[in-house]
């Protein structure tokens, strides 16, 4: 998947949307909250966080329960993530 592709995908129903400006490659130098692209075009609500990027995951509601986020690694390489809360605020 390209950065343009990741763009595309990420903003679909979102407004503001990201701005191609505001998918990184590489290493985040901060740790973070992004959503990300996998080597193998899977994307993610992940966290940076000590050196590593973690997926983030939901628990079920079901039968009225509390839901609550955990964590777990990503073992695949992260190609592109986003940079801060979206920012482009043209509605198309």
């Amino acid at each position: 998947m390209t950065k343009e592709e990741f763009c595309k995908q990420i903003n679909i129903s979102r407004y503001p949307k990201y701005t191609v400006s505001q998918i990184k490659e590489g290493t985040p130098d901060h740790n973070c909250v992004s959503l990300v692209c996998t080597e193998s075009d899977k994307t993610a609500i992940a966290k940076y966080e000590n050196g590593k990027w973690q997926q983030a995951h939901f628990t079920s509601t079901k039968f009225g329960g509390r839901q609550e986020i955990y964590y777990d690694d990503i073992i695949e390489n992260v190609v592109y993530w986003t940079d801060g809360a979206p920012e482009d605020c043209n509605r198309e």
